[in-house]
This record gives structure tokens, C-alpha cells and sequence, in this order.
């Protein structure tokens, strides 16, 4: 996971980016099954059983989520000015996922994705994604009662979502093996989906919340109507940032639902039952 960037050029129209980017792997282990593991139940939910569940948990978060920096703007005197209610646009894009089934090895899937028992097991696939954001703020100033007033005019929230699944360059010579990988790895993909898109279908709420709370407030002392409308522009920032990493947090825990040694175990036994072959054990070492 990559640290945020830093603001770019504060001011009225500052866009604030930020990059996360996970790695997601499938280790099939080439050890025996035992009958505990054989008869467990993998988890493979339905795409429309993921969007409800992250649609409930994006709802909830939007109801419980507070930002305290939210009070340092509410504090300010309001002005009583009336003005029109600024325009609020959120955009979130998630892109078609892309597939690479030639660049990487086992090895190299092993040796970027940290596999903890490469001896015994080997990388096939990982799932990558990164989100990044921008938001922008316009105002209006005015002089009432010869005090100054900040009205936000427009803010406009731009989210974008990519993603990449990357399967062992060896499994070309492996078809039936090679969909069994890539459809885990797309059940991965589609969590991440769900999350930036359901997490994301409440950000403009929560904008609008802000807005409703530190729309037009007057200038303070030792500050200037740039410096007010920077303060909105790093509220509605840090509140985007927040939810695409509850977002992130949602998927995370689908993630480990299907990461693990049972399921692997698990979806290795019905890849062999499908195929009519076991795969072969490939060499890790780099050369």
C-alpha cells in the first residue's frame, strides 16, 4: 500500500490525489488434502450476494461516519447572506479489469508476493487494484456588514478505480488449470468492484452533509477567503480518502474469506476433479 501524495498547488481548486494499490495472491499448495479440508465449503458468493452485502456495509458507514475536522469550520461564525446551494458532482469510474497471462512466472509471482512457504506451495495469479481521487473546490467572497463571507460555489469529486490480474505464465500449457486461477482471482476482482462502487454511491452524501454543516462562513481573523475554502477543500479530501479505505477495509475482508489455506486446498481439489490431471509442482527459482 502506497502513502498518500501530497496536495497539489493548494487554493480554491486544489486537487488532492491519493494512490493504494494491494496485491492479492492465490497460493495452490502441492500438499495432501486432508478429509477435514477436502469436505470443507469454499466460499464462492454470488456477485449479486456481494453487492448487497456491500451496499448494507457502505450504508452503514455513511451513518456512522463523522469527520472531526468538520468542527474546526463549523466553529466559524455563519454568514446569514443568502446564495444559491452550491453544485455538488461526483464521478466514480472503475475500469474493465486487465488481464496478463505472459509477463510474470511462478517465480516472480512468488518472489513479489511475499509467499511465506514457497517450499511447499507456489504462487499462480494475484489480483492488483489502485484508486486514486481528486477534489476541487470553487467559492464565492463576499462583504456583508463588513464582514467577509465564503460560499462554496461548485466542488467536483473525480474517483477512478483500475485493476489487473496477473496468472503464472506457465499455466498456458495448463487451459483447464488456468481458468480454475483466473476465476478466483476474478472473485477478487469483483469484491474490489463492489466496494469502490458502493462505498464510492455515498461519497456525494456525505459531501453534501459537510456542505449542509460549513457552507458560508465568515473569514476569521489571520486568514484569508483562500485560506477557508483550502480548509473545505481538505474536509471534503480527507473524507473521500476515509470511505475508499473503508472501502478497501470491506474487500480486505472478503479477501481473507477466500485467501486461505483451507480454500486454496479446497479449490485445488475441484481443479484436479474438473481437469482429470493434477498440475505439475514448477520450479521457483529465478535464474
Amino acid at each position: 500500500m502506497m502513502p498518500p501524495k501530497a496536495p497539489q498547488n493548494p487554493g480554491k481548486k486544489a486537487p488532492r490525489k491519493a494512490l493504494r494499490k494491494a496485491a492479492l495472491s492465490a497460493v495452490f499448495a502441492a500438499v495432501a488434502l486432508t478429509p477435514s479440508i477436502a469436505n470443507a465449503q469454499g466460499y464462492h458468493p454470488s456477485e449479486s450476494e456481494i453487492n448487497r452485502d456491500m451496499h448494507s456495509a457502505a450504508v452503514s458507514y455513511q451513518y456512522s461516519y463523522r469527520n472531526p475536522s468538520e468542527w474546526d469550520l463549523r466553529r466559524l461564525d455563519s454568514c446569514t447572506h443568502v446564495t444559491a446551494e452550491p453544485q455538488i458532482d461526483t464521478k466514480v469510474t472503475v475500469s474493465d479489469t486487465v488481464y496478463d497471462h505472459k509477463s510474470l512466472t511462478v517465480a516472480d509471482l512468488d518472489q513479489l508476493h511475499l509467499n511465506p512457504l514457497p517450499g511447499i506451495s507456489q504462487t499462480l495469479g494475484a489480483t492488483s487494484g489502485n484508486y486514486s481521487y481528486s477534489v476541487t473546490v470553487s467559492g464565492t467572497t463576499y462583504h456583508v456588514n463588513g464582514e467577509e463571507c465564503v460560499h462554496l460555489k461548485e466542488v467536483d469529486i473525480d474517483v477512478t478505480f483500475s485493476q489487473k490480474i496477473q496468472t503464472a505464465l506457465e499455466l498456458l500449457n495448463y487451459s483447464c488449470h488456468l481458468d480454475s486461477v483466473i476465476e478466483h482471482e476474478e472473485l477478487h476482482a469483483l469484491f474490489n468492484k463492489a466496494a469502490v462502487e458502493n462505498y464510492g454511491a455515498v461519497i456525494e452524501d456525505l459531501i453534501k452533509d459537510h456542505v449542509e454543516k460549513i457552507d458560508g462562513r465568515v473569514v476569521p481573523r489571520g486568514k484569508t477567503s483562500s485560506d477557508v475554502l483550502r480548509d473545505m477543500q481538505l474536509l471534503f479530501s480527507s473524507t473521500v480518502r476515509d470511505t475508499l479505505e473503508a472501502a478497501t477495509e470491506k474487500a480486505n475482508t472478503k479477501h481473507r474469506r477466500i485467501d486461505t489455506f483451507s480454500n486454496y486446498m479446497k479449490e485445488q481439489k475441484e481443479s484436479e476433479q474438473k481437469c482429470g490431471y493434477e498440475l505439475p509442482r514448477f520450479s521457483t527459482l529465478k535464474k
